[in-house]
């Protein structure tokens, strides 16, 4: 499997279900969600491709900031340093380099 080839919609899908249990949750991320432009640089899925594969005309950009931040860490952590350490810290996550 190449996780860094396609959407993780499971990672996607349990964001969602987070933020719809535990609105903190969502406020820390959408503090530190990427733009769809910055999504795209991280990841080549582009908006249009991101709704096409989701299937749905409306997606969640913080929900796909917490599914990159997993699933694309290394290119998170060199692009947007200070955003994927805060979510880092948020998570309690140990630094990139021990996992």
């Amino acid at each position: 499997m190449e996780p860094q080839k396609y959407l993780q919609l499971g990672f996607y899908e349990y964001a969602r279900a987070l933020f719809h249990t535990d609105a903190g949750v969502r406020t820390a991320i959408e503090a530190q969600a990427l733009s769809f432009e910055e999504i795209h640089r991280l990841t080549d899925f582009s908006e249009e491709a991101l709704k096409g594969f989701i299937g749905l005309p409306d997606i969640d950009p913080a929900a796909i900031t917490l599914a990159v931040f997993h699933t694309h860490a290394p290119g998170f952590a060199a692009r947007y340093p200070k955003r994927f350490m805060a979510l880092a810290d948020y998570f309690q996550l140990p630094p990139l380099t021990a996992r």
